[in-house]
């Protein structure tokens, strides 16, 4: 058998036909992930504070398989650390794109504050709460996630109270 030199051409129907397939993967995983994501913050609303998801929930939620699941996931702390990602890159684009509306500076932060603060209605807690709640071992996953589920330090907490003491 004679081998047939590659091209290196990226423009070759072999590389057209690959390109194809791996676009198709892309949207097929890209939907999966999104079906796993809601599934898992739905079952999180739902169950609140009171009890944890199994991986076997959020797929049978999801109507995924748990093969799908670990194709995209080490574990569930890596599906919250997803989530966790997720909230924040969304509540930071809402945010910017709020102050980029104000010309002052004071508008800005006005803006800034609003929407931080509009997370604080019931749904948007409830739902935080549920997600933080279920962030157990988040931090061995993703370490700036961990820092939002744990309180801090005593030495933090002390300088805090140094810092508001009046006089």
């Amino acid at each position: 058998m004679t081998e047939i030199p590659i091209s290196g051409r990226t423009d070759d129907v072999a590389s057209r036909i690959a390109r194809r397939a791996l676009a198709k993967r892309d949207a097929d995983y890209t939907n999966e992930v999104r079906c796993l994501q809601d599934a898992a913050l739905d079952v999180m609303k739902q169950r609140g504070t009171t009890s944890r998801p199994r991986v076997a929930d959020i797929v049978r939620a999801a109507g995924a398989s748990n093969e799908a699941f670990y194709r995209h996931f080490r574990s569930k702390d890596a599906l919250v650390a997803a989530l966790l990602e997720g909230g924040t890159e969304r509540l930071h684009s809402y945010v910017a794109h709020q102050m980029s509306k104000e010309p002052t500076p004071e508008g800005r932060v006005r803006r800034w504050v609003q929407g931080v603060l509009s997370q604080a209605c019931e749904e948007s807690a409830a739902t935080t709460r549920a997600v933080l709640w279920n962030a157990g071992a988040v931090s061995e996953v993703s370490g700036a996630a961990g820092h939002a589920t744990r309180a801090p330090g005593p030495h933090l907490r002390r300088r805090a109270a140094d810092r508001f003491r009046p006089g």
